[in-house]
């Protein structure tokens, strides 16, 4: 819950759900469990500018990845880690860690919209404009979550997207 609540912009809420889970893997969870809390904590810092809480956080994520071997949690924290780099100014850093984590994440056949937003963003961080492009691959089901501009949805699978991410936000509320 705290990831869809922070994704979809409310960081505090996001947090605090997150942290309670944090709590509770701590007590019942796997380190993977633990990494992919962590992994979101530094996301959250990240919107709120935080870059050295940021930075904590995901090599939090790293750690418990290596301990269960969670390959794609090591992955995300390197893509963390190299946001971290650029916000810091350490753009080969920054380049060479994103770089890495795309490749390693292509070999694990993972290509996902989150990993080439984050590529993207790092590549701008560090003046990089012509790079992003690299990515456009990655934006080919974007039009399914594009906003319409005011009024009724412009298409049909906007409509339905619209209502499954209304249905998912009412039973999510239902839980808690």
């Amino acid at each position: 819950l705290g990831g869809i609540l922070h994704e979809s912009g409310d960081l505090a809420e996001g947090r605090k759900n997150v942290r309670l889970s944090l709590t509770l893997f701590l007590e019942h969870g796997t380190p993977m469990n633990l990494s992919i809390c962590h992994c979101h904590l530094a996301m959250i810092a990240l919107k709120l500018g935080d870059v050295s809480a940021a930075e904590t956080e995901a090599q939090s994520s790293i750690h418990y990845a290596n301990q269960d071997d969670y390959r794609r949690g090591k992955q995300m924290g390197k893509l963390l880690l190299a946001e971290v780099a650029a916000h810091k100014g350490e753009n080969a850093e920054a380049v060479a860690l994103a770089t890495e984590s795309l490749n390693e994440f292509e070999k694990m056949g993972i290509v996902e919209g989150l990993n080439f937003e984050f590529a993207g963003r790092i590549h701008r961080l560090v003046g990089d404009w012509d790079s992003p492009q690299r990515y456009k691959r990655s934006t080919r089901f974007s039009h399914l979550f594009s906003r319409p501009s005011r009024g009724a949805c412009s298409s049909s699978k906007t409509q339905k997207f619209k209502v499954l991410a209304k249905r998912s936000r009412n039973s999510h509320r239902a839980l808690w």
